[in-house]
């Protein structure tokens, strides 16, 4: 019994399993960070330019979260 091709298949199911979990892990933080500056925004409707770094981090998030 040649048992290459069922390696084969179990390396490719391990490793899509893996890109699930970094999709569901980078939409996790662009999640929060996009909460945060919300919520960093509602607090600050005179100012919200306070909220710049907050945003620099949602964008950054997003962009990756946009990769997976």
């Amino acid at each position: 019994m040649n048992i290459q091709p069922i390696i084969a298949v179990a390396v490719a199911l391990a490793l899509g399993a893996c890109g699930v979990a970094d999709h569901f892990q980078a939409q996790s933080r662009m999640e929060k960070s996009r909460d945060a500056y919300r919520t960093c925004v509602s607090a600050n409707l005179k100012d919200p330019n306070q909220c710049d770094p907050l945003k620099a981090i949602y964008e950054k998030d997003k962009a990756e979260y946009e990769k997976t």
